[in-house]
């Protein structure tokens, strides 16, 4: 009954919904990354913590090697608990760049100025790899897709409040793409 079905992957759903997007019609990035997880972490918690350099590579770089790391930092848990490492060991073998090359759909890459997560420089990395791409990159929209023109504490606090719209000119973005298709 569907003329059309177009996966649209946020974040780590981006690269999900890249790896079966061939079997649609179409396909959209919304703040997905172009390098593998660990180089993503690894940003997002040097920018947090520098001061734990050593922990941060020594555990990714082992979990990225397929070896179980016994992490002795409380504060890095969240990370590198024993419940997630076969996870994250699997997803780091994934490179979105890689990956985007073999679609054979129409692609929309779409990533804001403000996202504090995953940067504009990954939506770029993409495009590079799949130079075909669409690659929209929306003024001051931050990581959960908001309209964002305050400084960090309102981009933090913008996570938290359903109340505020989506990104004025996101929707448009997406429904040219798939009108167009």
């Amino acid at each position: 009954k569907f003329s059309k079905i177009v996966l649209i992957g946020h974040s780590e759903g981006s690269l999900v919904a890249m790896l079966a997007a061939n079997k649609t019609n179409g396909y959209i990035s919304l703040a997905g990354a172009g390098r593998s997880i660990d180089f993503i972490l690894k940003d997002q918690l040097l920018a947090q913590a520098p001061f734990w350099k050593e922990e941060i590579e020594l555990g990714l770089n082992t979990l990225k090697s397929q070896q179980p790391y016994e992490n002795k930092n409380q504060m890095l848990e969240s990370i590198f608990r024993k419940s997630v490492q076969a996870y994250m060991m699997s997803w780091m073998q994934i490179d979105p760049a890689v990956e985007i090359k073999k679609l054979q759909v129409p692609i929309l890459i779409i990533n804001g100025t403000k996202d504090i997560q995953v940067k504009e420089t990954e939506a770029e990395i993409l495009h590079q790899a799949k130079p075909d791409a669409t690659l929209v990159i929306l003024e001051n929209m931050n990581h959960v897709l908001k309209n964002i023109h305050g400084d960090l504490g309102e981009n933090y606090k913008s996570y938290t409040d359903p109340n505020l719209p989506l990104h004025p000119e996101l929707s448009k973005v997406i429904l040219d793409f798939i009108t167009k298709m």
